[in-house]
Order: C-alpha cells, then structure tokens, then sequence
C-alpha cells in the first residue's frame, strides 16, 4: 500500500469511512444488497458527443451516497496530472482543445469501451496506489461499480477513471514532450498535435496494456492543418483559441431569431420534444427547453465569449428570456448559503463521544 494521500490518512476500517461520509454503517449493506440483485442503477443508451453510450444512473439512496462518496474523494482531483482535463476543478473542454491551437497536425485516439472494461480489481489498485486500506479500497469499489464494471452515468466514475488512467498520462505526456508532441486527455479521449507528423500510436498502446486497455482504431484519426479538425468538439484550426463548431452557430443564431420573433414559449413548444414529459404539459416542457437553450448559452460564453455577447446584444428578446439580471445569480447565491446556515444552526446538537470517534 502506497503513502495515504488525499482523505486516505485515518480512514481504516468501513465504520470510519462510514463516519467519514456522514452515513450509518448499515446503508453500505443496503446498497450492496440493491447491486446484488440488479436494483441499484437504471440503464438507459444515449447518444453523447455522437457516440451511442449506456448510462447506468443509480437509483436515489445510491445515488446519494455516491455523491457523499465523491466530495470525500474530491481532494484526489488535485494530484491528477495536469494533461487531464476531463471533469478536473478548472479545466474544461476548452481547456484541453486550447493546446492544439493552430499546430499543423493533430492525433486524436479513442480508449475502446473504457467504461465497460474497467473491473472492479482496477479500480480497487486504483485507490490502494493512493494509500487506502484494502478493506476500505475494496468497500469503495463495491459501492461504485456494478455488473463487473464501471458504470457511465454514476457521479464517482469520472473522478475515478481519471484516477486509473493517472499513470498512462505520466507515461504518455513524457514520450510525447520528449519528442516535442503536445499531450491532453479528456476521458477516454487522447489528443496529441506537433508542427511535424507524428504517431503515438504505438506509444499509447504500450502505456494501456499493463490496465488491460487497447485503443479503438477505427476511431483514431491524424490530420493536418487545412482538413477538418476538431477537439472535443471545438475547432482547432485558428492559432489563438479553440472555436465553437460553425453548425452550432448556426443553429443557436437561429434558434434567437426564432426567439426574437415568436417568443420563447412558442419557439420552445414547437422546436422541443422531450420524450418523458406529457405533450400537453406545456409548462413542464417550456421549463426544460429553456433549460437546455440557457445552458447553450453558457457553453458558447465560455469558449467564445465575444461572439457569444455579440449574438446577445444583437437579439435583445432573447437576451432578457435566457439570461439572468445583472447580479441575480449572484443574489441567489447569497440566499442559497443564507438557507443553508439557518438550516444548520436549527438543526439539534449531537455530540460525539471520544469513544465514538476514536481509530481504532
């Protein structure tokens, strides 16, 4: 067992990660009672960057507990190796296409169903390589995964993949600076851009073999400047910062002109269909179109912030519908947190005996 680093220091045992999280011991046999009989995580296929995946979406005492479970090992996100962009605290999409700005060739390659070959003993080496107890790597690892794997879709697999794919961006990131290649990764993809040609292929292929991952070929793709070349979704061509995709600007200019003219509710009644809501719900299906419209508008102010104000300004209608008053979000903020200490302070003292508390 490697240092304990992280929230691993005196965590030894199920009841004192049971302390740790804030939950009784018993809710750890509950969920595992739930993963043994397939009622834990409900499955669902969707279509995510254009590739068709299976989400495993835990039910609400897993889920919950999973989210305790990934603010206990959230301090792990701060050691990941800087290439990492993927779910990481102040990095983003943006972010990992930025390295690749301008360069005259970029490789960009697909770990091979990485979700679902991540077993259970890869993640248990995962967390015992950062210094958790056995008994405590084994527990997390029965509450995180499901049906021999990895679930996509559960609030714990990002930050733990990125723990398992740790040492493959050490060993990645160095071959590449070596031989002047820049490196990032965002998930399972692998992107790689120079001003000369370059395969790290083979590179690659090496670093995954010892985790018992391979690449999906069939994916892999190196282009040169002047052929179509994206980066997790943004467009890398222009030296200075990543762009958003011209089709997306040209849908989300149209979907403001419709704003502009119709309303939003008309526009968002007839341009959205959402499969799980009532047709006849309107108000339901106006609160998740705009839902969706809002949370476009806050991806383009990220990565193109300028064209994205410009868009603003040019369609006032749809600026005041999809976007907050000056200030408002952070006044509700400020109420959120003032909720959040009343509701603390009202709550009854509990005091815990030394006995209670002690490692034993």
């Amino acid at each position: 067992m490697s240092t304990p680093s992280g929230p691993f220091g005196y965590i030894l045992s199920e009841q004192h990660l049971a302390l740790a999280l804030g939950v009784p011991v018993a809710l750890f046999e509950y969920v595992g009672n739930l993963a043994a009989i397939g009622k834990a995580y409900e499955y669902r296929r969707k279509s995510i960057h254009g590739k068709i995946r299976e989400l495993g979406v835990p039910v609400d005492a897993v889920m919950s507990l999973q989210r305790r479970i990934t603010d206990f090992l959230w301090p792990l996100s701060l050691e990941l190796h800087p290439a990492c962009h993927g779910y990481t605290p102040g990095r983003s999409a943006t972010t990992n296409a930025a390295p690749h700005c301008g360069a005259r060739w970029v490789q960009r390659l697909d770990i091979k169903d990485f979700f679902p070959r991540t077993t259970p003993d890869i993640v248990t080496k995962a967390l015992m390589e950062r210094g958790a107890h056995q008994t405590v790597a084994e527990l997390l690892t029965k509450l995180t995964t499901d049906r021999g794997s990895l679930p996509l879709g559960a609030p714990c697999s990002p930050l733990l993949s990125n723990l398992i794919l740790t040492s493959v961006d050490n060993s990645v990131a160095d071959q590449a600076a070596s031989i002047g290649v820049s490196y990032t990764r965002y998930a399972d993809d692998l992107t790689f851009s120079a001003d000369s040609e370059f395969d790290m292929t083979g590179v690659v292929q090496s670093a995954l073999q010892p985790l018992g991952y391979t690449l999906n070929l069939e994916k892999s793709r190196l282009r040169r400047r002047g052929q179509s070349i994206a980066v997790t979704g943004l467009r890398v061509a222009e030296p200075d910062h990543p762009r958003l995709p011209k089709r997306f600007k040209r849908e989300l200019r149209q979907e403001f002109y419709f704003i502009e003219k119709f309303g939003l509710a008309d526009h968002c009644n007839t341009r959205y269909f959402w499969h799980w809501i009532d047709e006849e719900d309107d108000e339901r299906q106006l609160a998740h179109s705009t839902r969706h419209l809002q949370g476009k508008v806050r991806y383009a102010l990220g990565v193109e912030p300028d064209w994205m104000h410009a868009l603003l300004d040019a369609h006032p209608v749809a600026a005041s519908e999809l976007t907050p008053p000056k200030g408002h979000q952070a006044d509700q903020r400020l109420a959120a947190l003032a909720a959040l200490a009343a509701e603390i302070v009202g709550r009854p003292h509990v005091s815990l005996s030394r006995e209670s508390t002690r490692l034993g």
